[in-house]
């Protein structure tokens, strides 16, 4: 996969990252400021840099965060003398509600409410305020352990896939061979002949664990992406060994590399966050003694990457594993450079 593509700061967390700092700047900030805070956000020579940033400052105004542009050599209100770099303030002070103090237990509710809410709506604009919500309570203090979201039998946000879950469901009890068209993520449709192994609820998507006889592994196939599924009469021998509970959909669980281990402390203040982080991993994998975590994982590099976009969030780390992460943010520098 393109180092790049990866490691680029998508735009929505642009957004989101410029709107809450903003927040708390109220005095303004320098454009050289701004890339020092988010050094993946705004990449490449200062001027096109700067160019993304205005796209992204028009799209803030959107949001309600307007911000006022001071070119070098420009008067500023409430400062002293000119400005000596490209500066952005808030054209209006932003109101602050009082800190929302929740017990654990009322925290757990709320997001076990919201995600409710979430899984059983289907207007894309409801889903998006609710979504919208939920980040503004909690994103500077997540829930350690998402309530879990309970698998249905049927989705009535989406028929087909209510449907694709039937034939899925009785294939696994009948042991018989599936047809269907998948979609990948690169687009098409590609023919595939499954013996099932499991299905998989992940953070809102149903996903079916099978072997493929046109290539003989074994992937994950999500059903949404299924433009046709059928059972045949063909059966298949039950592999007994198979572990499903060994599959994870969870970052640190791609199989980029061979396992690491890693060895790492996280600050208390990240310490809910980094729990919701490890959410969904197998049980095996992850252990905490005291405030040290250690993790087994086939991706490293997606663990460095939430590290690097909360560089306060690390105490320490293994001795290997550092160096590998520092190997990491080199590759990053040499590819920005």
């Amino acid at each position: 996969m393109d180092m790049q593509e990866t490691d680029r700061m998508p735009k929505s967390e642009r957004l989101g990252c410029l709107y809450l700092t903003f927040l708390q700047r109220p005095g303004g900030l320098s454009f050289e400021e701004i890339r020092t805070l988010m050094p993946l956000a705004y990449t490449g020579g200062p001027e096109s840099a700067r160019r993304k940033f205005e796209r992204d400052k028009e799209d803030l105004k959107k949001l309600g965060l307007k911000l006022k542009h001071y070119s070098p050599g420009e008067a500023m209100p409430d400062r002293v003398g000119m400005a000596d770099s490209h500066i952005y303030i808030p054209e209006d002070a932003p109101e602050h509600l009082d800190r929302i103090t929740l017990s654990p237990r009322q925290r757990e509710s709320l997001a076990s409410l919201l995600l409710r809410a979430l899984e059983s709506e289907s207007d894309g604009d409801r889903r998006e305020n609710l979504t919208s919500i939920y980040i503004k309570l909690f994103y500077n203090n997540l829930p350690g352990d998402l309530p879990g979201q309970s698998p249905v039998l049927e989705n009535q946000g989406d028929p087909q896939i209510s449907s694709h879950l039937n034939t899925v469901q009785e294939a696994l009890m009948k042991s018989r061979v599936l047809l269907g068209q998948y979609e990948p993520a690169s687009g098409g449709r590609e023919k595939r002949t499954l013996e099932s192994r499991g299905l998989i609820y992940y953070r809102g998507r149903w996903c079916l664990v099978a072997r493929s006889r046109e290539s003989g592994e074994v992937r994950f196939y999500y059903l949404e992406r299924f433009h046709t599924l059928e059972m045949s009469e063909a059966t298949f021998k039950p592999d007994r060994n198979f572990d499903l509970k060994s599959m994870s959909l969870h970052p640190l669980g791609i199989q980029i590399h061979e396992g690491h281990s890693i060895e790492l402390e996280i600050s208390q203040d990240f310490a809910p966050m980094f729990s919701n982080f490890l959410s969904g991993m197998p049980e095996d994998k992850v252990s905490k003694e005291g405030e040290t975590y250690r993790i087994q994982t086939t991706n490293e590099r997606a663990l460095f990457r939430w590290i690097l976009q909360r560089p306060e969030a690390l105490i320490r780390m293994d001795s290997q594993s550092a160096s590998r992460m520092n190997d990491f943010l080199q590759e990053i520098q040499e590819l920005y450079s």
